[in-house]
């Protein structure tokens, strides 16, 4: 979303200027640096997730750091997400832990989001370990198990279940030369029942590290996150998870149909101890009562097979199966340049393992998306990485990233434009259903195939009210009139016909523009009002697309005329309606917008809408050029819009090479920038 810098109001993502102030809007994320939250001052912006942004801060009298955690505008609206933000802070400050990260205050910005305000820490999540170099050393892992024991240990004691434990949420730590563990995000962590000791699962948190209890929304207890931190283990271990499913159900059946093989069976560069195995499949247990009950137990086995691992050091590692797997040694140097129409990428390379055959790895690691490889032919430091290498590593960037982020993968496969996967994107919404961005991606892809557009219909139509009226514009845009009348017939008898405030007015806009586009009076009698200039919210350009392209000429017209104002004005996404009305039009305004240097910010939102929205190429010269300088989220617009005209196949050989590379310079950032890039570079549909 974007905010007004002055009046912080909220808008949609595509607003130019503020209507009340003129202001020009920013990204919600960047809107807060330099302001103060309480009394601490926001510095910089340290990492962006699917629930908020966490920012540096400083108190300017004490000159204490802290980190400072943003919900998201639109989840600040949500009061089952608002009580999950707040029950970290009640959960943390109730357990008292040292390895637990400690959290000082709460309160809400200027334009409504809430934050919490968390110590600073200084390391690294083990994750981001696991992406640089795979399994880790057994000193490591065992520095790990011993203090997330004691933080796991100390929530049990006052009745938390974590119900999230996972290499992302632990972080080694230093300070003073001295190494510490912290246990991060008891966001969805549940107090057990003081009489039954359990407590309902809800399927919250991540799936290869659930056990079938959650997995299921069963009753959930200790051991419940015994599995999770076994889990952790073997991953650390043998860097896999046990379970390598990319959704609830692909782990659940996973569960019931195969057993992870030990961990002295996967490692093969040192022999693990026999007791070492135990320890953690024990953990792994499907069943509760077959695991550890409390973390202590866990420690105190892992503890002897590390002893009997140690004893055992310099005899060959137990021998494998067939499906062995081989570690290279993650050098994670600066490997050659990719120099395509003047568009530098990075290759991150991996040395050679001693012995080896002379295969190398390609390597795109980042916080979050999991460790990216792809097989090249005598890669070594200082050549360069080619395309299929770069689509390689894509495609394990993206595959990791549907473990751990698949909403945010399903919207940017919609973004972009990738009706490849299209099947994908609609079994993200059988199996997980609508909370996971899959109708903005279906909405996004603009089109669907004869089959998924019956399957998108028939899914909505098994949904309650509220997920059917966030599909409503969908499959008004579908076509499908009989379900969307049926669908806003409901949803606006549940509005009622009081008075219209806030979020009640958006909500019966949002129907009324349903309406319109399948040419239903009652759209077109319910958005009249914004025919009144005077009127605005943040369906107002919305609504006056949906009149202009309506069958009452005198409105149209009216509307049209003041969309075309509104556009002209530097309203970006007044422009993007305006083209399926007048796309001259609307190319010309958002080309001028594009090419001007006035204000970067606006030419490459300009150039994104551009490409994303009118897969209009001049766009791409735009984008290409303001790359050098670009910040994280400036990168992911970048990706989007070159992804898009990629995928659709609308630019020259030259071009397309220079984005290709562009794609591959922006993959080896950090964040949702990578992502973007790895979607958009993902196979050869370009």
């Amino acid at each position: 979303m974007r905010v007004c810098p002055e009046c912080f109001s909220l808008y949609g993502p595509d607003q130019g200027p503020c209507p009340k102030d003129g202001a020009q809007t920013v990204d919600h994320t960047e809107v807060l640096i330099g302001l103060n939250l309480g009394p601490y001052i926001v510095r910089s912006q340290i990492s962006e997730g699917g629930m908020g942004v966490v920012y540096a801060g400083e108190h300017p009298t004490l000159g204490r750091r802290v980190a400072l955690k943003v919900l998201r505008p639109e989840l600040s609206l949500r009061d089952d997400i608002v009580e999950r933000f707040t029950q970290e802070a009640r959960a943390v400050n109730t357990i008292g832990n040292r390895n637990i990260v400690n959290i000082y205050d709460f309160g809400r910005t200027p334009y409504g989001s809430f934050y919490i305000v968390m110590e600073y820490l200084d390391g690294v999540t083990v994750r981001r370990l696991l992406d640089a170099s795979g399994p880790q050393p057994i000193e490591r892992v065992k520095f790990v198990v011993e203090q997330v024991g004691e933080a796991l240990g100390a929530a049990h004691e006052k009745g938390f279940i974590h119900r999230d434990v996972k290499p992302e949420n632990i972080m080694i730590c230093s300070r003073g030369g001295q190494e510490y563990v912290k246990l991060l995000d008891f966001g969805i962590a549940k107090l057990q029942s003081a009489h039954r000791r359990t407590a309902t699962g809800s399927a919250m948190g991540t799936p290869q590290y659930m056990p079938p209890e959650q997995l299921e929304d069963g009753q959930l207890d200790t051991r419940t996150d015994i599995y999770a931190f076994g889990a952790v283990i073997y991953e650390m271990l043998t860097g896999r998870v046990p379970y390598a499913g990319t959704s609830h159900a692909q782990v659940r059946q996973l569960q019931v149909t195969q057993a992870p093989p030990p961990p002295s069976v996967c490692r093969r560069d040192i022999r693990l101890a026999r007791s070492v195995d135990a320890a953690v499949l024990r953990a792994l247990n499907l069943s509760p009562d077959d695991r550890y009950f409390d973390a202590a137990e866990l420690v105190k086995a892992f503890h002897a097979g590390y002893d009997d691992t140690i004893a055992e050091r310099g005899l060959a590692p137990r021998p494998g199966n067939a499906s062995r797997l081989r570690f290279g040694l993650l050098s994670l140097l600066l490997g050659g340049l990719v120099a395509a129409a003047g568009v530098t990428a990075v290759l991150l390379l991996t040395k050679k393992p001693a012995g080896g055959s002379g295969t190398g790895t390609a390597v795109a690691s980042a916080s979050g998306t999991g460790r990216a490889t792809g097989s090249g032919s005598g890669s070594a430091a200082g050549e360069k990485m080619t395309l299929p290498q770069a689509r390689a590593a894509a495609r394990t960037i993206v595959e990791a990233a549907l473990r751990r982020q698949r909403a945010k993968v399903i919207g940017l496969l919609g973004d972009i434009g990738r009706h490849d996967y299209e099947s994908d994107i609609l079994d993200a919404l059988d199996e997980l259903g609508p909370r996971n961005n899959a109708i903005p991606a279906i909405g996004a892809l603009g089109k669907l195939s004869k089959a998924g557009r019956a399957r998108f219909i028939r899914f909505v139509r098994g949904q309650t009210d509220l997920t059917r009226r966030e599909s409503l514009e969908v499959l008004a845009r579908l076509g499908d009139k009989a379900s969307t009348r049926y669908v806003a017939t409901r949803v606006l008898k549940k509005l009622g016909k009081g008075a219209e405030l806030g979020t009640v007015q958006i909500a019966r806009d949002g129907v009324y523009i349903a309406l319109a586009t399948i040419g239903d009076k009652r759209g077109i009698r319910g958005l009249a009002r914004h025919l009144d200039p005077a009127f605005q919210n943040s369906r107002h350009v919305d609504a006056l697309a949906a009149l202009a392209r309506g069958a009452d000429a005198k409105r149209a017209t009216k509307a049209k005329r003041l969309l075309l104002a509104a556009a002209r004005k530097g309203d970006l996404k007044a422009a993007v309606q305006l083209a399926s009305i007048d796309r001259a039009a609307a190319l010309s305004i958002l080309r001028q917008a594009a090419n001007s240097t006035i204000d970067p910010a606006t030419s490459v939102n300009a150039a994104e809408q551009l490409a994303r929205r009118l897969e209009d190429a001049t766009a791409a010269p735009v984008l290409l050029k303001s790359l050098q300088k670009a910040n994280e989220t400036r990168a992911k617009q970048i990706a989007v819009g070159l992804g898009r005209l990629l995928v659709a196949g609308k630019l020259d050989e030259q071009t397309r090479v220079a984005a290709q590379a562009a794609l591959i310079s922006i993959m080896q950032r950090e964040g949702d920038a990578k992502l973007a890039a790895a979607v958009a570079l993902v196979d050869k549909k370009h």
